[in-house]
């Protein structure tokens, strides 16, 4: 289990903080979330539970932090999680009703219903999550996540296009400006570039 807070709540579905010892553990409360998304969106979605499975192991094999998967911080396990859930693409469809309701241009980025519910997972689990400093100090992400819907297209399609091996990096380093944009006293103290 990692060190950051395990209790979560997002789209009336408790989801645990991911990355339990047990995959199975993992599946378990992505199929929880994705129901509550479901049920709140209005429709069902079709998901595909195999790649589900698959997805809760391959996150946790060759995790691709260099120290390893027990210290990565919760911005590398949410990047790793989501290019994963990108790569497996378990999606098929979204709920009709909403998908309507979306713009054309987010409708238009390959593979957006993946990469949407992922993102939307991700920044779930990263509320209320522990952030342990180099400088020692715990601090504890207590906003959620605020984004514009036209960086929240752009974001969608950025990662679209990254896959596991590519994008890693970039998209940890986005999620922690995401959380510290909302969650400024996470934030290491500023320098100024010269």
């Amino acid at each position: 289990m990692c060190d950051e807070d395990d209790t979560h709540k997002g789209d009336d579905v408790p989801l645990r903080f991911l990355y339990n010892d047990d995959p199975g553990a993992d599946e378990e409360l992505i199929l929880a979330f994705l129901d509550g998304l479901a049920s709140k969106w209005g429709g069902d979605m079709a998901v595909d539970t195999l790649a589900i499975s698959s997805l809760c192991v391959q996150i946790q094999t060759d995790f691709p932090h260099r120290d390893g998967l027990e210290k990565a911080s919760v911005f590398k396990k949410m990047a790793n999680f989501i290019l994963w859930f990108a790569d497996k693409s378990p999606i098929a469809a979204l709920p009709s009703g909403l998908d309507k309701q979306l713009p054309e241009v987010l409708r238009g980025i390959r593979n957006y219903q993946n990469v949407l519910v992922a993102l939307l997972i991700a920044l779930d689990g990263m509320m209320g999550a522990e952030l342990h400093r180099r400088d020692q100090q715990v601090v504890t992400v207590t906003k959620p996540i605020q984004l514009s819907g036209h960086s929240i297209i752009d974001i969608i399609d950025a990662i679209s296009k990254a896959s596991p091996s590519t994008g890693f990096n970039l998209l940890t380093v986005l999620l922690e400006q995401m959380v510290y944009k909302t969650n400024p006293h996470c934030q290491y103290d500023l320098i100024e570039l010269p």
